[in-house]
């Protein structure tokens, strides 16, 4: 019980939030609110576009290979017209033995030639079978935390 009262007190709960959300979301807002309010306007105005645009945006192919200690993800994405700087594609894979999720940017081809489909590319060093990793995209703009300020997830399955 001794070992497990740390992990589970209301202490570390209040510690936990007031530093990784509390704390961040005050320092944001002193940021937003600065200049009578210009970044919050920016944000409602991405969030807008986003939400107006979001239905139709998909996943294409697919594909992974196997590499030296690891995988090599690509997929393509249908944009619909939505702006690459306002989203992040992530690999996903839920955390091991109560471990934290593993969350991994993948970049976008910087070759590819068609803005309305664009081609994410990632390696990733892991002996953890390749389907448990997926494909998602979530909103990145102006500095937002999603899912607690844009809760807009699109999952590849």
């Amino acid at each position: 019980m001794a070992m497990l009262t740390p992990q589970f007190s209301a202490n570390r709960s209040v510690r936990q939030y007031t530093e990784h959300y509390y704390l961040p979301a005050a320092a944001n807002y002193r940021q937003r609110a600065a200049e009578k309010g210009a970044a919050g306007k920016r944000i409602a105005d991405a969030r807008d576009v986003l939400r107006n645009k979001w239905g139709n945006m998909k996943f294409g192919d697919v594909r992974v290979e196997s590499v030296v200690k690891g995988y090599l993800f690509q997929v393509a994405v249908s944009m619909n017209g939505i702006d690459a700087k306002d989203i992040a594609v992530e690999l996903y894979a839920d955390g091991v033995v109560g471990g934290a999720p593993v969350k991994i940017r993948m970049e976008a081809d910087a070759n590819a030639g068609n803005q309305e489909e664009l081609i994410y590319r990632v390696r990733v060093e892991s002996e953890r079978p390749a389907g448990d990793f997926t494909a998602r995209i979530i909103p990145c703009y102006e500095g937002i935390s999603a899912p607690l300020e844009d809760g807009l997830i699109l999952w590849q399955r």
